[in-house]
């Protein structure tokens, strides 16, 4: 893997990136920095990160909550494997 130095330029939140490509226009905010002309993430921040974890973490608790409306912890499977299901969410 080769070591790819990176230039940038900053011009307030909007910013040229230099690579082996060429150049390419971002813009950087407090999640991270944007490819305006892909229109993709190309470097996170930690409050992104932490973001991410939250809308997924609710997602889940959500679908949790859906199934424990349904009668999920009166399945069968749910009993048998009541501990690992428990374990591994913060659902309660």
């Amino acid at each position: 893997m080769a070591f790819v130095y990176r230039k940038t330029q900053k011009l307030g939140k909007i910013q040229f990136i230099a690579g082996p490509e060429g150049f390419t226009l971002c813009r950087r905010d407090e999640y991270g920095v944007v490819n305006l002309k892909k229109k993709v993430m190309v470097k996170g921040t930690n409050l992104y990160r932490e973001f991410r974890l939250r809308l997924e973490a609710r997602k889940l608790t959500e679908a949790y909550n859906l199934l424990k409306g349904r009668g999920l912890v009166s399945w069968a499977a749910y009993e048998e494997h009541r501990e690992s299901i428990k374990g591994s969410s913060a659902c309660s």
